[in-house]
Order: C-alpha cells, then structure tokens, then sequence
C-alpha cells in the first residue's frame, strides 16, 4: 500500500502573485549576518505588508489564503479533475 503523507497549501497564482511578501529575514541569522548572499534584486512586498512568507507556508488551514491539503487528498482532487 502506497500511503501519501505530509501536507501543500495551494494558492490561485493571481493571489500569489498580489499578496505574497518576503523581506529575507528568513535568509538572516539571529545576528543579522546573512546565510547566503540574498538575490541582487529588490525584496518582495505589497502595499499591505512586507513580510508574510510565514502565512504561506504554514499549513495551519485558518491562516493565510488558499487551501491547505493532506497530500493524498490533493493527488484525490487533481486526479477526478484530469479524468
């Protein structure tokens, strides 16, 4: 038996693309220092907010936008679609 775990958020891409903001903090250490050197171009962000990589990611279905899916189920949903 194949058991498909784990979790995806899945987001229409004109969302995507109209809220999603990052200002690197994720790519610092606690001391400012960065990990690795961040992109030569500028930081993502929207009139509302500068930083909500942290909403995207979590698969906590009351925060954020779009829909969280247990992985089986997203395979469930795409797979009834195609047919």
């Amino acid at each position: 038996m194949n058991q498909l775990s784990g979790k995806l958020r899945v987001i229409p891409a004109v969302t995507y693309l109209k809220q999603f903001a990052s200002d690197r903090s994720h790519m610092k250490y606690s001391n400012g220092a960065w990990r690795m050197p961040p992109p030569a171009y500028p930081c993502i962000q929207t009139t509302e907010s500068k930083m909500n990589l942290d909403d995207f990611i979590s698969m906590d279905a009351t925060v954020g936008c779009g829909e969280v899916y247990k992985l089986s189920d997203f395979v469930d949903r795409m797979h009834r679609k195609s047919c």
